[in-house]
């Protein structure tokens, strides 16, 4: 469920930034940030889900 939450921000945050017009280098450090963010998370998710025994 929160990664969908974050999947929906960082499209709406993106298609905000296309239609504002802003720095292509604005537009592609946010959604570079925003990938980054929701990779740690659904790890980090998936991690604390699924313990994998050692």
């Amino acid at each position: 469920m929160a990664l969908i939450v974050i999947v929906v921000a960082h499209f709406a945050l993106l298609v905000m930034a296309l239609i504002k017009r802003t720095s292509p280098h604005v537009i592609g450090g946010v959604a570079i940030g925003l990938s980054l963010g929701a990779i740690t998370v659904a790890y980090l998710l998936m991690v604390s889900a699924y313990p994998v025994p050692s």
